[in-house]
C-alpha cells in the first residue's frame, strides 16, 4: 500500500480533519425536523430540538451563521445515514462560501451511508402482456415528466430497442445496419466531412421497420455511428416508409450515411421485448416495464432533477463522503468556484457527467468512485486561454469505469480543456470512446492507469488528442500506463463493403497515445503501454512534439505521419493570425518562444518537424502481438513492424530518432517504413534504417526488464537503456493511492472486458443478395481492390477521386472506370471528382 504524503488543496485540510478542530458542526437526518437548530446529531429526549431534515434548509443555516459572523474555524454539515430525494439540486452561491481558514464542508456523518438521489420511486404497477406490467402516472409528481432513465434496484435498464442488448457484448451490445443511403453532393468542408451521401434518411434491412410501429414510432429515435466509429448521433425518426424500408430522421446526422453504418433504434413500445427494457408513452402518460427479475425485489425509480450539487461562485466548499445518483445531467457542478473540492463519493447513474468543472481556479474531484454515465467522469475547463492564466483544477486518484452510456464519443473518464489543469493517479477501465482526452493548453496527464478503452468506437487513443489550433500547446504526459487499447469498428470506414460485406473488428485504427491532426507542442515522457495492438504512439501532422522515455511492448511503436490538408492547416494557423491581429501574440510569444517559426507558408506547419523520438524503449516477445503480425503478414513482410514515418523529406530530416533500444528475439525481422513523398513507401531493416541519418546512438539489445512476463517493466541495473539515458519510470507512484480522501480502498475493479482475457473480435454485415465472389476469382482482380468485387457483387459503386491528391483514389482515371464498368455491366459505377463538387 501507499499513502501520498502530501495534501492536494488547503481545503482538505479542513475535509480530513474538520469535526477535529473548533469548527461549528450542523446536522441534518432523514428523519429530522427543518423547525429544529440542526446543532444536535440525534432528536433531544424531549423532541424539542435535533437535526434538520433538508440541505436546503441547511444551506439557509450556514447562510444565516456566516451573516452573524459565528462561523469559527469553519463549518462542518453532517449528513446522517440515509436517503435525500431532491427534486432539484442544492444550489450555492457566494454566500455559502468558506475561506481558506474558514471552509464549509458537507459531508456524511462518521462515515454512515448517505444517499442524495434525484430519482422518485414509481409504484401501482399492474400486468399489462406476458411479463410486461404497466404504471398510470396520472395524478402523480411523474405525470408531466420526460424522463429518459429508469432505475430498477439501483441499476439503469434499457430503453426498448431493436436490435436488443446483450450484456455479455464487450462492445455495448448489437447493431442494425445502414442497408444503403442516397447520393448526395460531397461537402468538401473537411477531409472527414466528405461523404458524398444524405444526411438525413437512409434504407433499412428488412428486418428493422416492422408493421406494429405504425402510429408509433413518432417518439423513436435512432442512435448511430455515421460514416466513422468517432461519430455519435442520437436523432428523432421523423417518418418511416414500410414499402421502400426508409428511415427519415429529423434532422441531419454529422456525415453522410453510409453501407454499414451501426445504430440501433430505441423508445418504442413495439420492442419492448426483453427483460429490463422499459417504454414511456408520454401522451398517456404510461409507464410500461418488464422487470429483470421479481418486481418487489427492489425500488424502481426514476430521474426528475437535471443535477444535485450546483456551486456556482462559492469558494473554499467541500463535499465529501457521500453516495450522489441518479440524476438526468451532471451530478455534482462547479461553476467558476475557487478552492472547492468533491472527493470520497460515489456517483453513479448520471444522464451527463459524474463532476463538471467549469471556469474558477484550484477546485477539483479526489478519490471519487465513479461509473454508470451518461457521459465521462470529470469534465474540467478552467483558466484563461487568453492570457494563459492557469485554472489548476484536477481530476486526481479516482476510479472511473463503464462510463459514456448515451454520449458515448468524446466523453471520457477525464476531458481536460482551458490551461494548466490536471488528471493524475486515475484509474479508468471500460470506456466506449477514448480514456482521457485533453485539449488548452499546459495540461498535466500523469500517474494515470487506463486500460480497456475504445470498447466501442475507433480511430481514437487511450489519450487523444485533436484540437486543430497552433496555439494550444504545452501539454505534458508523463507517467501513465495504457493497456488492452483497442478500438472497434469497420475494417475500412472510406470504403466499408468488400467482397459483398462489411467487416467490423477489435482491435483497429486506434492508438494509445494519439496526437491528431494536428497537435503541437506536447511531451509525451515515460508513459508504459502494452496490450496496444494497433500502434503505442502516433504524431499526426503536428510539430514540436517531444516523444521520450516510454515503454512500448508488443506493438508497433511510433507512427509520424504528415499529409496534405489545406483546410486544416488554415484552421489551425487562423489561431495564430488572430493573436497577432486582435492581440495577445506578445504573451503567447514569450510563453511558447517557438511560435515565431509558424510563418505565412503552409508548409512550414504540418511537418511533423522538428519533432524528436528518442530514449525510449520498445520491447518485442516471440508471442506478444502475433495477431497484428498476422493481419499485416504481407505489408509486414512476415515480420514486426516497429515503427513508421511518412512525409515529406524535409519533415524526415527534422525529426530526430536516437538513443532508442530495440529489442526483438532472433527468430523476429524487424521492419521499418519510410514513405517519402512522393516516393513510394519503402520497408525497411535496423541497418538501412540507420543509414538514412537515424539512430545513430541506438541499440539492438534487450533492455533486461525485472519481470517482462508479469508486466514489470522495472529495469535491471545493468540495463543497457540506462546507459542511453533512458530514466526510471516512478512505478510506485503510478495508479490511485491510499489516502482518507478515497471512497474505497483497496480499490476491487469492477468486471467488465477485462474478464474476457486477450480477445479479438471479427463480425460481418453480409449484404442482401450480394454473395461473397470466390477467392480464386478475387486473386484474379490484381489491384483493382474494393471496387471491382464490388462490382462484381452487384453492387453499384461510387469512387470519390480526389484529383492530384495523396488519396489512393487519385489514382482512377477515366480509362480505368470505363474499362471496369464494362467488366462489370451488372452495376453501375460513378466517380466523383471531389475537387470540382
Amino acid at each position: 500500500m501507499r499513502m501520498r504524503l502530501f495534501l492536494m488543496a488547503g481545503t482538505l485540510m479542513m475535509a480530513g480533519a474538520g469535526s477535529a478542530r473548533s469548527a461549528v458542526g450542523l446536522y441534518v437526518s432523514p428523519s429530522g425536523n427543518d423547525a429544529w437548530s440542526g446543532s444536535l446529531p440525534a432528536p433531544a429526549q424531549d423532541g424539542r430540538d435535533g437535526p434538520l431534515a433538508t440541505l436546503v434548509r441547511a444551506r439557509d443555516e450556514v447562510r444565516r451563521l456566516k451573516a452573524a459572523g459565528k462561523l469559527g474555524d469553519g463549518v462542518v454539515v453532517n449528513l446522517r445515514a440515509g436517503t435525500y430525494r431532491m427534486t432539484e439540486a442544492i444550489a450555492l452561491g457566494p454566500r455559502d462560501s468558506g475561506t481558506p481558514q474558514t471552509p464549509v464542508v458537507w459531508r456524511a456523518y462518521e462515515d454512515e451511508h448517505v444517499i442524495l438521489t434525484a430519482a422518485l420511486p414509481v409504484s401501482g404497477f399492474e400486468p399489462w402482456k406476458g411479463q410486461i406490467v404497466v404504471a398510470d402516472l396520472k395524478g402523480t409528481p411523474l405525470e408531466k415528466v420526460a424522463f429518459r432513465q429508469l432505475f430498477f434496484r439501483g441499476e439503469r435498464q434499457v430503453m426498448a430497442r431493436y436490435p436488443n442488448v446483450d450484456p455479455r457484448d464487450p462492445h455495448f451490445g448489437q447493431w442494425a445496419y445502414v442497408l444503403d443511403a442516397d447520393l448526395a453532393p460531397a461537402t468538401n468542408r473537411s477531409v472527414s466531412d466528405n461523404v458524398p451521401r444524405v444526411k438525413d434518411h437512409f434504407t433499412a434491412t428488412s428486418d428493422v421497420i416492422k408493421r406494429s410501429w405504425e402510429k408509433a414510432f413518432l417518439g423513436a429515435e435512432i442512435a448511430i455511428h455515421p460514416a466513422y466509429g468517432w461519430a455519435w448521433n442520437i436523432v428523432p425518426v421523423k417518418f418511416v416508409d414500410n414499402e421502400t424500408d426508409t428511415i427519415w430522421l429529423g434532422r441531419p446526422v454529422s456525415y453522410g450515411l453510409m453501407i454499414g453504418d451501426r445504430y440501433f433504434v430505441q423508445n418504442l413500445l413495439a420492442e419492448l421485448d426483453a427483460p429490463g427494457e422499459w417504454y414511456l408513452d408520454r401522451d398517456q402518460a404510461r409507464l410500461y416495464f418488464w422487470p429483470p427479475t421479481d418486481l418487489t425485489s427492489g425500488e424502481i425509480s426514476v430521474p426528475v432533477a437535471e443535477s444535485l450539487i450546483v456551486a456556482n461562485d462559492a469558494d473554499n466548499v467541500t463535499v465529501r463522503g457521500l453516495t450522489i445518483e441518479a440524476c438526468n445531467g451532471n451530478a455534482v457542478v462547479f461553476k467558476d468556484c475557487e478552492g472547492c473540492l468533491v472527493a470520497e463519493c460515489t456517483i453513479r447513474n448520471t444522464g451527463s457527467w459524474a463532476v463538471s468543472i467549469v471556469g474558477g481556479r484550484n477546485t477539483g474531484a479526489a478519490g471519487n468512485d465513479i461509473d454508470a454515465t451518461g457521459a465521462g467522469g470529470v469534465s474540467i475547463n478552467a483558466g484563461d486561454r487568453q492570457t494563459l492564466t492557469r485554472g489548476d483544477c484536477y481530476a486526481d486518484n479516482n476510479y472511473i469505469h463503464h462510463i459514456a452510456a448515451f454520449q458515448r464519443t468524446y466523453n471520457t473518464g477525464v476531458n481536460l480543456s482551458g490551461v494548466g489543469n490536471r488528471a493524475s493517479h486515475n484509474l479508468i477501465h471500460d470506456c466506449y470512446h477514448q480514456g482521457i482526452l485533453v485539449g488548452g493548453n499546459d495540461q498535466v496527464v500523469e500517474y494515470n492507469v487506463i486500460h480497456h478503452t475504445n470498447l466501442g468506437a475507433e480511430d481514437t487513443g487511450g489519450l487523444y488528442m485533436s484540437s486543430r489550433d497552433f496555439t494550444q500547446r504545452g501539454t505534458i504526459i508523463r507517467y501513465n500506463v495504457f493497456h488492452h487499447v483497442g478500438g472497434f469498428g469497420k475494417s475500412n470506414s472510406w470504403n466499408p463493403v468488400r467482397n459483398g460485406q462489411v467487416e467490423f473488428h477489435y482491435p483497429g485504427f486506434t492508438w494509445g497515445i494519439y496526437l491528431d491532426a494536428p497537435e503541437v507542442g506536447c511531451t509525451v515522457f515515460g508513459n508504459v503501454l502494452y496490450s496496444v495492438p494497433v500502434c503505442g504512439l502516433f504524431n499526426h501532422e503536428g510539430r514540436d512534439n517531444r516523444w521520450e522515455n516510454n515503454i512500448i511492448v508488443d506493438a508497433p511503436a511510433f507512427r509520424a505521419s504528415s499529409g496534405s490538408y489545406p483546410d486544416l492547416d488554415k484552421l489551425s494557423y487562423s489561431y495564430i493570425q488572430a493573436l497577432r491581429d486582435k492581440g495577445g501574440y506578445d504573451t503567447y510569444l514569450q510563453h511558447y518562444p517557438e511560435l515565431a517559426t509558424y510563418t505565412d507558408d503552409p508548409a512550414t506547419h504540418h511537418t511533423c518537424a522538428p519533432g524528436t523520438f528518442a530514449r525510449n524503449i520498445i520491447y518485442y516477445t516471440p508471442d506478444g502481438g502475433q495477431m497484428m503480425r498476422q493481419r499485416n503478414k504481407d505489408s509486414w513482410a512476415n515480420g514486426q513492424l516497429v515503427w513508421t514515418f511518412s512525409g515529406n523529406k524535409a519533415a524526415f530530416e527534422g525529426f530526430e530518432f536516437d538513443n532508442n533500444c530495440v529489442y526483438g528475439p532472433p527468430e523476429l525481422p524487424l521492419k521499418f517504413s519510410l514513405a517519402l513523398r512522393p516516393d513510394a513507401a519503402r520497408l525497411l531493416d535496423w541497418n538501412q534504417w540507420r543509414q538514412q541519418d537515424k539512430d545513430g546512438h541506438s541499440l539492438l539489445a534487450d533492455p533486461k526488464f525485472v519481470d517482462p512476463a508479469k508486466h514489470d517493466y522495472r529495469l535491471q541495473p545493468d540495463s543497457p537503456a540506462l546507459k542511453l539515458g533512458f530514466q526510471p519510470i516512478p512505478f510506485e507512484k503510478i495508479g490511485p493511492y491510499e489516502d482518507p480522501l478515497r471512497a474505497s480502498w483497496p480499490i476491487v475493479e469492477t468486471p467488465g472486458a477485462a474478464a474476457l482475457g486477450e480477445f479479438t473480435t471479427q463480425r460481418f454485415f453480409k449484404l442482401p443478395g450480394r454473395e461473397p465472389v470466390p477467392a480464386a476469382e478475387l486473386q484474379s482482380r490484381r489491384g483493382l481492390g474494393n471496387v471491382a468485387e464490388k462490382l462484381a457483387s452487384g453492387q453499384d459503386v461510387t469512387v470519390a477521386v480526389f484529383a492530384g491528391g495523396n488519396h489512393a483514389q487519385g489514382q482512377w482515371t477515366a480509362a480505368v472506370g470505363q474499362w471496369l464498368q464494362a467488366k462489370y455491366s451488372a452495376a453501375k459505377l460513378t466517380i466523383i471528382n471531389l475537387n470540382s463538387t
